[in-house]
């Protein structure tokens, strides 16, 4: 596991800050995506329920491993909310252990 320091970065915002927002990271070629914790939790519960409505299809699948990748995306922010003493901006569930 990669240690992260806790040090201030500048960031380049280089969209207006809604929903999500383009930011330029320093040292990266490319621009990422930064999207506010309620928003990727409302993308995350709307993916677990088109993951629910394409069972038994060609893509469900392919819903899934989505799904997972955002799961885990949603975990990280979730503990390094936790690390920092800070609240969740949606209530939280997990999804249920797979038997």
């Amino acid at each position: 596991m990669m240690e992260i320091q806790d040090h201030e970065t500048v960031a380049q915002l280089m969209t207006p800050p809604h929903n999500y927002a383009v930011v330029q990271l320093p040292n990266r070629k490319h621009p990422g995506v930064v999207f506010q914790g309620d928003s990727l939790s409302i993308l995350r519960e709307r993916l677990a329920a088109a993951e629910q409505a394409s069972v038994g299809t060609a893509v469900h699948d392919d819903v899934a491993q989505i799904r997972e990748g955002l799961d885990s995306v949603l975990r990280s922010y979730i503990r390094v909310l936790s690390e920092r003493n800070m609240q969740l901006p949606f209530s939280y569930r997990p999804p249920p252990e797979k038997e």
